[in-house]
């Protein structure tokens, strides 16, 4: 029987490859006319065709329907990829690993990525709206000290141990839906690799594949479905339920 994350890694990499039908949402909106024939896309709406996708051919249709609006809050009408996530994992069993290339030196210098690594470190949690984590990877890229931002934060910790191992399990992994800067940013993620879109291109610069190690946006959260998560190679945060 094909599971749910191997109909989703399909339909993330066939959208990828195949997307001369669709155009960023915001090129899609500031020329309705010139774009009319396009389809709208996003980053959120990358995830939730994929999502959608998946559950309709597992068989779950309400799901399918459902994914589009999970990520909505009674008092507010704003999507947010983090309250979907919070859902997943709560109803649905998925699982959340915090990732960080190095969670001590960003490469940005950032202090952001260093406090989010503590809060998921003691507190099991990403971003304010507090979705659920149950394993943490990090350190699988860490900061030269000849990076200028080296010294913005703990240069007298030293460098940090490269984790390469951890990382290598992380890319095993077959699918998963992706957060950056507390859910300012969605993606997806195939083993090992990024996959996102990006609003205001249209074309080869749509839809752009990123290997993780390399990510510019660091610290991040990766969410994987019940089919993945119970087979989870990865350290548990002691934190975790």
């Amino acid at each position: 029987m094909t599971s749910f994350s191997g109909i989703a890694k399909a339909k993330t990499i066939k959208l990828y490859e195949n997307h001369s039908h669709e155009v960023g949402s915001v090129l899609k909106q500031s020329d309705p006319k010139k774009y009319e024939k396009y389809e709208s896309t996003d980053c959120i709406t990358y995830v939730l065709n994929v999502l959608s996708h998946a559950y309709k051919e597992m068989g779950n249709g309400q799901m399918a329907k459902d994914v589009w609006t999970m990520g909505r809050e009674t008092s507010r009408s704003d999507f947010r990829g983090t309250i979907l996530a919070k859902r997943l994992v709560t109803q649905k069993n998925w699982a959340g690993i915090y990732v960080s290339p190095d969670s001590i030196h960003p490469s940005d210098g950032d202090q952001e990525h260093t406090y989010a690594s503590v809060v998921a470190r003691k507190q099991c949690i990403y971003s304010t709206d507090n979705v659920p984590l149950k394993h943490r990877v990090v350190n699988y890229n860490p900061t030269k000290e000849d990076n200028s931002n080296f010294q913005a934060l703990y240069p007298y910790l030293g460098k940090t141990k490269l984790n390469d191992i951890d990382y290598k399990e992380l890319a095993k992994i077959p699918f998963g839906f992706g957060l950056s800067r507390g859910g300012m940013h969605t993606w997806l993620f195939v083993e090992g690799f990024v996959y996102e879109v990006h609003w205001d291109a249209i074309g080869k610069g749509l839809y752009e594949k990123t290997a993780l190690r390399n990510y510019p946006w660091l610290s991040s959260a990766i969410f994987v479905p019940q089919d993945t998560a119970i087979k989870l190679n990865l350290a548990k945060l002691k934190c975790a339920s």
